[in-house]
C-alpha cells in the first residue's frame, strides 16, 4: 500500500520481470503477463498476483522448456509504472533486426497503446534510420483503422477506431523521429550493446517504457571488445594473436 500510495497518480501499470528473463539469450517477449490502467488498490494487488502466476502458464514453461531453462522455483519481480495514456506508442531496435545491420534504427509505431503491437492485434507503421545522421532511409505505411485506448470502466485496453484522416497517414512526424533517434543512441550507448526499446509519445512527449537487449544475431561494432584465449600461449604473446 505504501509503495502504491507513493505514486499520487490516477493510473498506474503493474508488470513482471523474471529474474533470467530479458537476458542476452532469452527476451522473454510477451510471455508474462502485464497489466494496464489499474486505478485503485484492490486492482493493484490482484495484478500482482496474476503477474506472479504468468511465470507459470503454458506458454511461459513451454518458452522455458524449449530453451532448457529451470522450471521450479522461478522467481518473478513485479514492477508498478506509472502508466501513461499515450496518443501513440511502439518498440525500437537500435539495430535491423532483420538484416542484422547495426548502422540503423529500426522503429515499428501504432496509434494508442503500445499493447496492439506488442500482442501482434494491430498493424504497425515501420521506419528505418540510419543511426549516425537520424536520416529516414525508408518506410512502409499501413492502414491503421483501430487502435487502443483506456476503458475507464474495466481498468484495461478497449479496441476503438481511428479518425479517418489518419488511418492510411505516417502515425510518426519528422520531429518524433529526431526524438526517437536520439534516445536510441544515449540508451545503446548507456547498455554498450543493442537493445530493444518499448516507447510512448504523449502530448508530443516521449517517454521511455523499457529497455532489452536484443536477442537476434546483430553486427557488434559499438562497445566493448573483449578477448577469451583459454590456452596458455597469452602468457607467452601478449595482445590478439593472429
Amino acid at each position: 500500500l505504501q509503495i502504491y500510495t507513493s505514486f499520487n497518480k490516477d493510473l498506474i501499470s503493474v508488470r513482471s520481470s523474471a529474474h533470467d528473463e530479458d537476458s542476452a539469450l532469452h527476451s522473454f517477449a510477451g510471455q508474462l503477463s502485464s497489466f494496464l490502467y489499474i486505478s485503485d488498490f484492490e486492482h493493484t494487488l490482484k495484478a500482482i498476483k496474476e503477474c506472479w502466476a504468468s511465470a507459470y502458464s503454458e506458454r511461459s514453461l513451454h518458452y522455458r522448456t524449449i530453451n532448457e531453462l529451470e522450471l521450479k522455483n522461478i522467481k518473478v519481480s513485479v514492477i508498478l509504472q506509472v502508466m501513461i495514456d499515450p496518443d501513440l506508442s511502439g518498440v525500437l531496435f537500435t539495430c535491423n533486426p532483420i538484416t542484422g545491420s547495426n548502422e540503423q534504427i529500426f522503429i515499428n509505431s501504432v496509434y494508442g497503446v503500445g499493447e496492439g503491437l506488442v500482442s501482434g492485434l494491430l498493424d504497425a507503421d515501420t521506419f528505418v534510420l540510419s543511426k549516425r545522421e537520424g536520416e529516414l532511409l525508408e518506410k512502409t505505411i499501413v492502414e491503421k483503422p483501430k487502435k487502443l485506448i483506456r476503458n475507464k470502466n474495466l481498468q484495461q485496453c478497449l479496441e476503438v477506431s481511428v479518425e479517418e484522416s489518419k488511418q492510411s497517414s505516417d502515425s510518426l512526424t519528422s520531429d518524433e523521429l529526431k526524438k526517437l533517434h536520439k534516445m536510441a543512441l544515449q540508451i545503446e550507448q548507456f547498455f554498450g550493446r543493442a537493445q530493444d526499446i518499448e516507447w510512448a509519445f504523449k502530448d508530443g512527449e516521449l517517454s521511455l517504457l523499457q529497455s532489452r537487449p536484443v536477442t537476434t544475431p546483430t553486427e557488434n561494432n559499438h562497445g566493448q571488445l573483449y578477448i577469451w584465449d583459454n590456452s596458455n600461449i597469452v602468457e607467452s604473446y601478449g595482445g590478439i594473436t593472429m
